[in-house]
């Protein structure tokens, strides 16, 4: 029995195989940021686009990556989205409320994603101030 990679090697040399995964995980990317409210849309969509393809000083990320790192914010930035409208005017003691339930490797993802993105907007000048430094 042939392995699916080893198919799909074979189809591609022979040139009867399109891989489409690129535009499947950009499309799952505008399908989740559509679903976030206004004010982070825009700029939690740039920062997947960044971790999938990398830029001039970072590395692309994983796929996987991506669905844990946002799997992991998108939660906090819906309940930040009652009280908040942007990134930046998100503060050190929002971070620290919603982390403090989180327990172990929820926890540690939570705390790696955030950075990440906060990171990200610091870098870009979408922020002020990075909340989760320190």
């Amino acid at each position: 029995m042939a392995s699916s990679h080893r198919v799909a090697e074979v189809l591609t040399d022979l040139e009867l195989l399109e891989d489409d995964s690129a535009l499947a995980i950009r499309s799952w990317i505008d399908d989740r940021t559509a679903e976030l409210p206004a004010g982070f849309a825009s700029d939690v969509r740039a920062w997947l686009l960044v971790l999938l393809d990398g830029d001039s000083r970072a590395k692309p990320r994983s796929r996987t990556c991506l669905y844990v790192y946002f799997g992991c914010v998108r939660p906090l930035l819906e309940n930040w989205a009652a009280t908040r409208g942007h990134l930046r005017e998100i503060t050190v003691t929002d971070v620290t409320a919603a982390l403090s339930p989180l327990r172990g490797w929820q926890r540690r993802n939570a705390i790696a994603a955030l950075r990440s993105l906060f990171r990200f907007a610091k870098k870009r000048g979408l922020i002020f101030a990075n909340p989760t430094t320190r």
